[in-house]
């Protein structure tokens, strides 16, 4: 008799077997799919025929198995990474991010990979670089470059490094840098300019503020000499003439003064992302204070946020400042009369609304009894929401109806375009319609209508402002 072997350290060694098996398949990795199964394969084969050498041969195939997993494992070790990107930069522009790997271990590095995730609104061909050798000591630059869809503040997230052994079958990541803030700035858009609101709204007609009075181009007229005065101002023939010092005087500086006013109220924006009276708001403010500033003027800029609001002012020569402000506006909670201000005498104080609420018109009145001169420019927010859907304003069908319709052979109004139609059965162009190739003006909202008549009667200016820009044809304004 045959002493009896114990059957259990067999089914431990089974299920182990089969628990590695189904863990190499949960990877989805076809090699270590086929370095694993492979020898499993041979062993059986082996137990069965009897042959040595299939056990010697599953053997060899998974010690390189291991070997390539202690190589991964050391694959990143020593390797530094080094992030830079351009930034403030426009909407629109190229962002140039550059990656740098350098090796400071004493061997080399193979198949490396270096990942730099963009966010949503950074877009760019390609994310992942591979660096096929990187010897001890070395450097090498990756340079991407993604464009700038929407303004803001982007965070990059840490480059991702993947390191592998030569037969990449196994993989090591790690994150080797910190996020890092790319600044969008916004485009100025012109629909604020001197054609739409005429030379007063540079303040340069009717309210006026001094600055740096003495300091202009104009010649006022001749004085004594004063201590302290700029030695340039000295006229040096009026001097040996009268035997004293004497200085020219200029006619003082007179520039605009600007108040903007960017509602971005959470609860009175429609649209979504960069197609949204958000974004159009922002970028109209951006154009304005610009133009202001510009014109060597000086500028106020002021919108909510965390409840409350948020001022920034400056003079020529901060127009970065004030478009790094833009960047970071985003939509808020709070009231609108914590963007009002207590003296405005001699300033246009521009206001950037899609509301038509009560709001609006308390901060209007607020403006006027502070001595300002109010400006509203009125985003028209049904139309942007027409615009959003697709919808045409004057059918109100939806464009892929009204392409079926087309193609069916009716007219956009939904009438046979062959015969019987609102233009006849030639199909000829009504008199007085407009020409195929325009677009005719959008219909404005009765709320919108009757806050522009509202703020009118304020004393306001108001000008309604569509998706496509300004609508001039609906400009109120008191003459």
């Amino acid at each position: 008799m045959f002493p009896q072997t114990p059957l259990w350290p067999l089914a431990v060694a089974a299920v182990f077997c089969l628990a590695v098996l189904f863990y190499i398949l949960s990877l989805r990795n076809p090699k270590i799919t086929t370095v694993v199964v492979g020898p499993l394969f041979l062993y059986l084969v082996s137990g069965i025929i009897g042959a040595a050498q299939l056990y010697f041969m599953g053997t060899m195939v998974l010690c390189v198995c291991i070997v390539s997993y202690f190589f991964s494992r050391r694959s990143l070790h020593g390797v530094e990474v080094a992030c830079t990107a351009t930034t403030p930069v426009g909407q629109g522009d190229l962002v140039v991010i550059d990656v740098t790997l350098e090796n400071r271990d004493r061997f080399p590095k193979l198949f490396l990979r270096a990942r730099c995730p963009l966010p949503e609104w950074l877009r760019a061909d390609q994310d992942t670089f591979v660096v096929p050798g990187l010897w001890p000591g070395k450097r090498a630059t990756l340079r991407l470059s993604a464009r700038a869809v929407k303004r803001g503040c982007h965070t990059l997230a840490p480059v991702e490094v993947i390191g592998a052994d030569p037969l990449d079958l196994f993989q090591t990541r790690a994150r080797r840098t910190k996020p890092l803030e790319v600044v969008v700035h916004p485009v100025p858009d012109g629909t604020p300019s001197l054609e739409l609101l005429g030379d007063d709204f540079l303040g340069t007609v009717a309210a006026r503020r001094v600055v740096r009075p003495g300091q202009g181009l104009d010649f006022h007229s001749l004085r004594d000499y004063h201590p302290g005065d700029d030695m340039r101002t000295i006229e040096w023939k009026a001097t040996a003439r009268l035997a004293r010092l004497i200085a020219v005087e200029f006619e003082p500086m007179q520039v605009g003064d600007l108040v903007v006013l960017l509602d971005n109220r959470a609860q009175v924006q429609v649209g979504r992302d960069e197609h949204s009276t958000l974004e159009r708001a922002v970028s109209v403010a951006a154009g304005a204070l610009v133009a202001i500033l510009e014109a060597r003027g000086t500028a106020h800029l002021r919108f909510l946020e965390d409840g409350g609001a948020v001022e920034f002012a400056g003079q020529s020569g901060e127009e970065v400042r004030f478009l790094n402000a833009l960047a970071r506006v985003e939509p808020s909670s709070g009231p609108l009369s914590a963007l009002a201000l207590e003296d405005l005498r001699g300033r246009t104080v521009l206001l950037i609304t899609p509301g038509t609420d009560g709001e609006v018109l308390g901060l209007t009145q607020q403006i006027a009894q502070a001595g300002g001169r109010a400006v509203v420019l009125l985003l028209d927010a049904p139309a942007f929401a027409r615009s959003l859907a697709g919808a045409t304003p004057a059918t109100g069908f939806p464009r892929w109806q009204r392409r079926l319709l087309e193609f069916l052979g009716f007219g956009p109004d939904g009438e046979d375009a062959k015969g019987g139609g609102a233009a006849g059965g030639n199909g000829a162009v009504p008199a007085g319609s407009p020409p195929p190739t325009l677009q005719a003006l959008p219909e404005v909202d009765p709320r919108v209508e009757a806050a522009a008549g509202a703020l009118r009667d304020l004393g306001a200016e108001v000008a309604l402002v569509g998706p496509r820009g300004l609508v001039r044809q609906r400009l109120v304004r008191e003459v």
